[in-house]
């Protein structure tokens, strides 16, 4: 970097720090900035928390599940939310045959180990 703009730059970043040094001293500035950072700290507690669950829920899901008790594939409606998350898709197939054609699903869950490999590392349990 040229040495103008350097010199540019750095009266700029005294400018800017005189200006927010002002702003605190303002009474309703100074105030505002905790409640602020308050809100905004709850904010990301909260999509904190929500991403875990998720991943959580894909990484503790149970396969059999997806079944009923005659080992057919659960309706859609009838999984329960901890197993549908763990649902990365679903795809309806269609082959034919000599006699017609035959159907099914194809049902691809997330992977478990990447789940776990997550929450091993927001716990630290593995440097």
């Amino acid at each position: 970097m040229p040495l103008r703009q350097q010199s540019e730059q750095a009266t700029l970043i005294q400018q800017l720090k005189k200006q927010a040094s002002r702003l605190l001293v303002n009474v309703g500035v100074s105030e505002e900035i905790p409640k602020r950072r308050d809100e905004f700290l709850k904010a990301i507690k909260s999509v904190q928390i929500s991403t875990l669950k998720g991943i959580h829920r894909c990484a503790h899901y149970n396969v059999r599940k997806l079944f009923d008790d005659t080992e057919e594939l659960r309706d859609i409606k009838d999984i329960d939310n901890d197993t549908a998350a763990a649902i990365e898709s679903i795809k309806a197939l269609k082959r034919k045959r000599k006699d017609g054609y035959e159907t099914g699903v194809k049902v691809k869950l997330v992977g478990k180990l990447k789940s776990l490999e997550l929450i091993s590392k927001y716990q630290s349990l593995f440097k």
